[in-house]
């Protein structure tokens, strides 16, 4: 039977680990967060091991045999309704909004590029020569990018665009960069692909609000 969580009337989300906590799941804070870290906790259906995961009104949470459905206080609106959105509101799920609205269909595989910015060239050409060897048939490209004054890496993966996929993608990327003084900077997607009827002459990219394209 599952047992509902309710949101205080100021909140608009919670993170994960912290719903463990206050349920009585886990002893404390630090236990919650490694529970969350080894994969025991399941997010609407799939694995979730961001400790710091945003919880909104409508998800459910499962740990240790127990269901938590997340609810918001009567009177608060949820995240979909206040939003408008069919994602979660944040800057993946208004850039996923923004492709629906666009008329782009979700559920086909897509060129994502993702973009890593680095100070160093040194450094780009590492993690470029790095990615190169993992053979994950990604498509990479080094250029200047003038309008930030760094060097970019752009990552193309053909790929369906998932929130979950597109989010650990970036996380991924972005800890990888990392270990050269880089960060992932968005990511953005041609609005006419490859294979599309309407495909025009130019193509527009559409960009999260941190891209730079």
């Amino acid at each position: 039977m599952a047992t509902e969580f309710k949101l205080r009337a100021d909140e608009e989300f919670i993170e994960l680990y912290k719903i463990l906590k206050a349920e009585g799941l886990c002893q404390d804070g630090a236990q919650a967060k490694i529970a969350v870290a080894d994969g025991q906790v399941i997010v609407n259906g799939e694995v979730e091991t961001r400790k710091r995961k945003k919880i909104y009104a409508g998800d459910t949470v499962v740990f240790a045999g127990e269901t938590i459905v997340v609810v918001a206080e009567a009177g608060q609106a949820t995240t979909t309704e206040a939003t408008e959105m069919q994602f979660p509101a944040d800057d993946n799920g208004q850039m996923l909004q923004a492709m629906v609205d666009a008329g782009m269909d979700l559920t086909k595989s897509m060129d994502i590029d993702f973009f890593l910015v680095f100070d160093e060239r040194s450094d780009a050409e590492s993690v470029l020569e790095d990615l190169t060897a993992k053979n994950d048939s990604v498509d990479l490209e080094l250029q200047f990018n003038e309008e930030v004054e760094k060097w970019e890496i752009i990552a193309c993966y053909h790929m369906v665009p998932e929130y979950n996929a597109i989010l650990a993608k970036e996380t991924e990327l972005n800890n990888f960069a990392g270990e050269f003084d880089g960060m992932t900077d968005g990511w953005g997607v041609m609005q006419h692909q490859d294979g599309d009827d309407f495909a025009g002459d130019e193509d527009e990219h559409e960009c999260d609000e941190h891209c730079h394209h």
